[in-house]
């Protein structure tokens, strides 16, 4: 994989990010990701949600959920492991409100998440058994998440299962980057 790092002269931030991927002897674009913000609050006459957005559609103000957890000082490696294992910690001793917090924005409120909650609480996890060391993002995953290889286990049908999960990550949460959550296929 392939990143060309773009960024502005006058401070250095990064402006965007292309990525690509080889493929039969070339590289082949993946995308592109574009930081325009950096944590700046858009200006409101940019865009406003009451004249341009249905009201019927679920509104959700990043800045303003308390969901994930915070970095305190840790690396962004320490952070992934911490937050996984927190995730897990919280399955185990059936915290699910604190599980739902870690897991992610998407799945904050049961009356439109039903079906997340419901695989949540079916989860059933008995013990963690490994948590691997932090790898590159996945292809097409967002630039600061790590994968989290890890091994739990289960109770599945009245037995106890192993169970690897290779896609799991974790990654700060849009817009307010001392926060991190996990995202990514957690049900075996």
């Amino acid at each position: 994989m392939s990143r060309i790092y773009h960024r502005y002269e006058d401070d250095l931030l990064i402006r965007s990010v292309e990525i690509s991927t080889w493929r039969d002897g070339a590289y082949v674009s993946c995308g592109l990701w574009r930081y325009c913000d950096y944590n700046e609050p858009f200006d409101p006459a940019l865009f406003d949600l009451e004249d341009e957005v249905p009201t019927d559609v679920t509104r959700i103000d990043l800045a303003t959920l308390d969901f994930g957890l915070e970095q305190n000082g840790l690396t962004k490696e320490q952070c992934a492991v911490n937050i996984v294992r927190a995730l897990f910690e919280a399955l185990i001793a059936e915290d699910y409100d604190k599980a739902i917090k870690i897991y992610g924005i998407w799945h904050t409120n049961p009356e439109t998440k039903p079906a997340t909650w419901e695989c949540i609480k079916n989860l059933n996890v008995v013990r963690i058994v490994s948590i691997g060391d932090p790898l590159p993002p996945l292809p097409m995953a967002h630039m600061t998440s790590l994968r989290v290889p890890c091994t739990i286990e289960v109770q599945k049908e009245g037995q106890t299962v192993q169970v690897q999960l290779d896609q799991l990550s974790a990654s700060p949460v849009l817009g307010n980057s001392r926060r991190w959550h996990v995202y990514g296929k957690i049900n075996p």
